[in-house]
């Protein structure tokens, strides 16, 4: 189950944000990565060690097919500015460093929550394709915060689960109801519709929303596109 804290987002292992920008298996290695720079100098091998988490993260996830080489070639851009010490440890730290409250997040766990929920669903194909344009509407809605954190959670209220220390958990995939998950859409439309949002599809690039997001970060571009500066 996933854990929602103070209304941000944590992972665990098979829930939706599997391999997601902020898995907190890649979020780890960046905090054992740091420490084995800072006692053994070995920046090479912390950059190896992140590409490799990160690559297995994103290939596990739910995210759409077409975007995960993507967002790989995003993580090789930044972990190979960190190997070559044109990224700082403290600059790799900023990247991360509220990720879970950005734009990009928002993005990548709308389209995760499709992945990983609707489309192995029992629905029906007309109500996974209302779905698909319900959570991308919504998706929007996060990223330029016309939807907050604490309507999210209402959204996903009917998957989701209170443990006895009062903290919210997600249900897995495998544990939720066709009806819970038309629930959730059904509360996604009706926050949509109060928030005014409209019924137009936009592509979600999150490959490139994720490397805005770095790059916004660290006030330079990183990759091929660094070189054009």
């Amino acid at each position: 189950m996933l854990r929602i804290r103070n209304a941000h987002l944590h992972a665990r292992r098979g829930g939706i944000l599997q391999g997601c920008l902020i898995a907190v298996a890649i979020v780890v290695v960046l905090v054992v990565a740091g420490v084995i720079f800072v006692v053994m100098n070995a920046r090479g091998w912390a950059a190896s060690a992140m590409q490799a988490v990160a690559t297995e993260a994103v290939n596990q996830s739910d995210l759409p097919a077409s975007e995960k080489p993507e967002i790989i070639a995003v993580f090789d851009d930044l972990t190979d500015a960190f190997r070559s010490g044109d990224v700082t440890l403290e600059e790799l730290g900023e990247v991360f460093n509220g990720i879970d409250r950005t734009p990009v997040f928002a993005l990548g766990m709308v389209l995760q929550f499709e992945g990983a929920y609707v489309k192995p669903s029992g629905l029906s194909d007309q109500e996974k394709e209302a779905a698909k344009l319900t959570l991308n509407r919504t998706a929007q809605a996060l990223a330029d915060d016309r939807l907050n954190w604490d309507q999210a959670k209402a959204i996903l209220k009917p998957v989701t689960v209170i443990d006895e220390n009062g903290n919210s958990d997600l249900l897995m995939p495998g544990q939720t109801t066709d009806e819970q998950i038309r629930e959730v859409i059904a509360n996604a439309v009706a926050a949509n519709a109060d928030a005014g949002i409209t019924d137009e599809y936009k592509d979600i690039d999150l490959s490139e929303e994720f490397r805005a997001h770095i790059e916004e970060r660290l006030g330079r571009s990183i990759g091929e596109s660094a070189g054009d500066e």
